[in-house]
């Protein structure tokens, strides 16, 4: 078969690759839920994942910082004293990352990266495949699953998650000191992870159409094939039983003049 263009299949593997970035990056950096000082150098950073806190380094004022980071599973598992950056908020932060909606989000989240995996090694084996079939269908049905788990754990975090957060009187005083004086500060808001995981999701949507674009190649590239072939058998046909009329009958075709036969060993296995 003659190679077919594969300009939509690869830019598939592409983005299913970027996605896969995306959906991984977003589940694993504690940044869905962040503020930033940056009256200070280096810049403070806290921030809550969707697994652990991470703060980068101490601070005393405005907000309480310290160089941390905080898992949530020994955090709620074990009987572990509260951090000081919590200035007694324990209560209120244990609500909610040991609650069942955070742990609905992290089930969510690495279902969508592992269905986002699978996704990337069916569009590979996209350009490997010249006809379009299995790895296609694969494909759009392991994205469309992905895209759909990311889409379920931004809506719950925002909803279940990020508004309760802002419930909390550290966070809350920490936001309300930051609103009086933005010059310094990136308040208490959306993080790189959780814009990660939007990006995610605009990265599987364009996967998808990309893959419907690309089998949609194929099957176009099969169809010329399919056409150009025809129209070849059909001429082949047409010359030979015109060289069968000239002659009489088709056995007599052995005593043909010689410049014929070239033309018999081109079409040898042919429609003659």
């Amino acid at each position: 078969m003659r190679p077919g263009p594969l300009k939509n299949t690869i830019i598939t593997v592409v983005f299913s690759f970027l996605s896969l970035m995306s959906c991984t990056y977003s589940t694993i950096y504690p940044a869905w839920f962040q503020q930033k000082y940056k009256a200070v150098d280096p810049i403070v950073f806290q921030g809550f994942g969707i697994f652990n806190f991470y703060s980068t380094q101490k601070l005393d004022s405005p907000f309480y910082a310290s160089v941390t980071t905080l898992s949530y599973k020994e955090y709620c598992n074990k009987d572990v004293a509260s951090p000081n950056w919590m200035l007694g908020g324990d209560a209120q932060f244990r609500n909610i990352l040991c609650g069942y909606s955070l742990k609905a989000v992290q089930y969510v989240s690495f279902f969508a990266s592992l269905f986002a995996a699978f996704g990337l090694i069916a569009s590979i084996a996209a350009c490997f495949n010249p006809a379009a079939g299995w790895a296609e269908r694969m494909l759009s049905s392991t994205t469309l699953i992905a895209s759909l788990l990311l889409l379920t754990a931004l809506i719950l975090w925002a909803i279940r998650i990020q508004q309760r957060m802002l419930e909390i009187d550290v966070i809350s005083s920490a936001y309300i000191l930051c609103k009086k004086d933005d010059t310094k500060w990136s308040c208490w808001f959306y993080g790189y992870s959780f814009w990660a995981a939007i990006g995610g999701v605009v990265g599987m949507l364009i996967t998808m159409y990309t893959s419907s674009a690309g089998r949609a190649e194929k099957i176009r590239h099969f169809r010329h094939e399919y056409e150009a072939d025809l129209a070849v058998a059909m001429q082949q046909s047409m010359e030979a039983n015109g060289g069968v009329g000239n002659t009489g009958a088709y056995g007599q075709q052995h005593n043909m003049p010689t410049q014929h036969v070239p033309y018999q060993n081109s079409v040898k296995g042919g429609i003659v």
